[in-house]
């Protein structure tokens, strides 16, 4: 059946295409040609009831890596397929509660897939999906030049004004982590999360979204440039050229391990030390950020006609072990490839596309 996606509230609340604080795609144009619902189902996925990608790249730190989880057995075919039939990233960062999936403003059912069509108004998933924090059930989030934190509908604490522009890293270990700019100079800086005072600050300009782990902050910089900030003190640890166009942030980091992909079709992997372990090319030309589930690394393609695949990498040594091309729409520009990294959650691995659609794989 062919529906019209109600889209115009969201269109006059002022989003629109581009990239968000939480380092995903938002909305974008719609598309009235397009079958919605659940297209393929094969069988349901099974989740325990406290199972849970609670931010788009896992948790408030951006780490991408779930320890709890394992990842599918095979990329063959997916247990079912959701089309939500919002195009050209008209699709807004995936995120997971239990039971729910949180696919774009819509709520599906994280076992069947099946639409929830009376969907709880759940603020605080709402926030996250937004770009928002929630860590220890307080909100952390950005307003134009200042970082705002919120329990609730009790405000904790507000920065001054002082930056021309605030982009909220990350929160990890009591502290939020900042990249601000004014006039001619950018920098980041760290604030205490429970009572919004500055810890330190570095001139660092970082490119994009932190992962924050192991006591480090991991930015890009310079476009290959990967670089570990002290989460403490924000000393640099180190810094390494990935040789690759540009990172797409954040990387992902487990507990002896960093990985980064980017444009080039190029993922490296590195100790959490900063020492190289491998880097290999794939098949697609741009990289979303990756995902880590047990041994093996998830990316696939993102904003470009041809990165239409999802793949799957030995963390070991970077070897391919499966691949898969998802469904891509031909319209005045080709809508394939995903729009973020997928989540991992127990056996099941999600994946959100540029097409409007979202695969479960067990």
């Amino acid at each position: 059946m062919v529906k019209i996606r109600r889209r115009t509230a969201l269109r006059t609340a002022g989003v629109v295409t581009g990239f968000g604080l939480g380092g995903c795609l938002q909305l974008g144009p719609e598309r009235d040609d397009c079958e919605e619902g659940r297209t393929i189902h094969d069988h349901d996925v099974e989740l325990s009831a406290d199972a849970e990608w609670g931010h788009p790249h896992y948790d408030g730190a951006n780490i991408g890596y779930n320890p709890d989880a394992f990842g599918p057995d095979s990329l063959e075919e997916p247990a079912w397929r959701y089309a939500d039939c919002a195009p050209s990233g008209d699709l807004g960062c995936l995120v997971h509660s239990p039971g729910v999936l949180q696919f774009g403003p819509d709520q599906n059912d994280a076992r069947t897939g099946e639409r929830i069509e009376d969907s709880s108004d759940d603020w605080e998933m709402k926030a996250r999906f937004r770009g928002a924090r929630v860590v220890g059930g307080t909100t952390y989030k950005t307003a134009g030049m200042q970082v705002i934190a919120r329990d609730g509908n009790d405000e904790l604490w507000r920065t001054a004004p002082e930056d021309e522009g605030a982009s909220l890293l990350g929160v990890a270990d009591g502290s939020v982590f900042v990249g601000a700019s004014a006039k001619d100079s950018e920098w980041t800086y760290a604030l205490d999360a429970d009572t919004g005072d500055q810890q330190w600050r570095t001139e660092v300009e970082p490119d994009g979204i932190a992962a924050i782990a192991n006591g480090r902050v991991y930015l890009g910089v310079e476009d290959s440039v990967l670089l570990a900030l002290d989460a403490a003190t924000g000393e640099e640890r180190w810094r390494q050229d990935l040789e690759v166009f540009r990172i797409e942030l954040p990387v992902a980091v487990t507990d002896d391990a960093v990985y980064a992909a980017g444009t080039g079709g190029r993922v490296a992997s590195l100790t959490t030390e900063g020492e190289r372990r491998w880097s290999v090319e794939t098949d697609v030309d741009t990289l979303v950020s990756p995902t880590v589930a047990a041994d093996t690394v998830y990316t696939g393609g993102g904003f470009t006609p041809r990165s239409n695949s999802l793949v799957a990498l030995d963390a070991g040594d970077g070897s391919t072990r499966a691949t898969f091309g998802t469904r891509r729409l031909e319209g005045k520009v080709a809508d394939a490839g995903l729009t973020t990294g997928p989540a991992a959650v127990e056996g099941v691995l999600y994946v959100p596309t540029r097409a409007g659609d979202i695969y479960a794989f067990d």
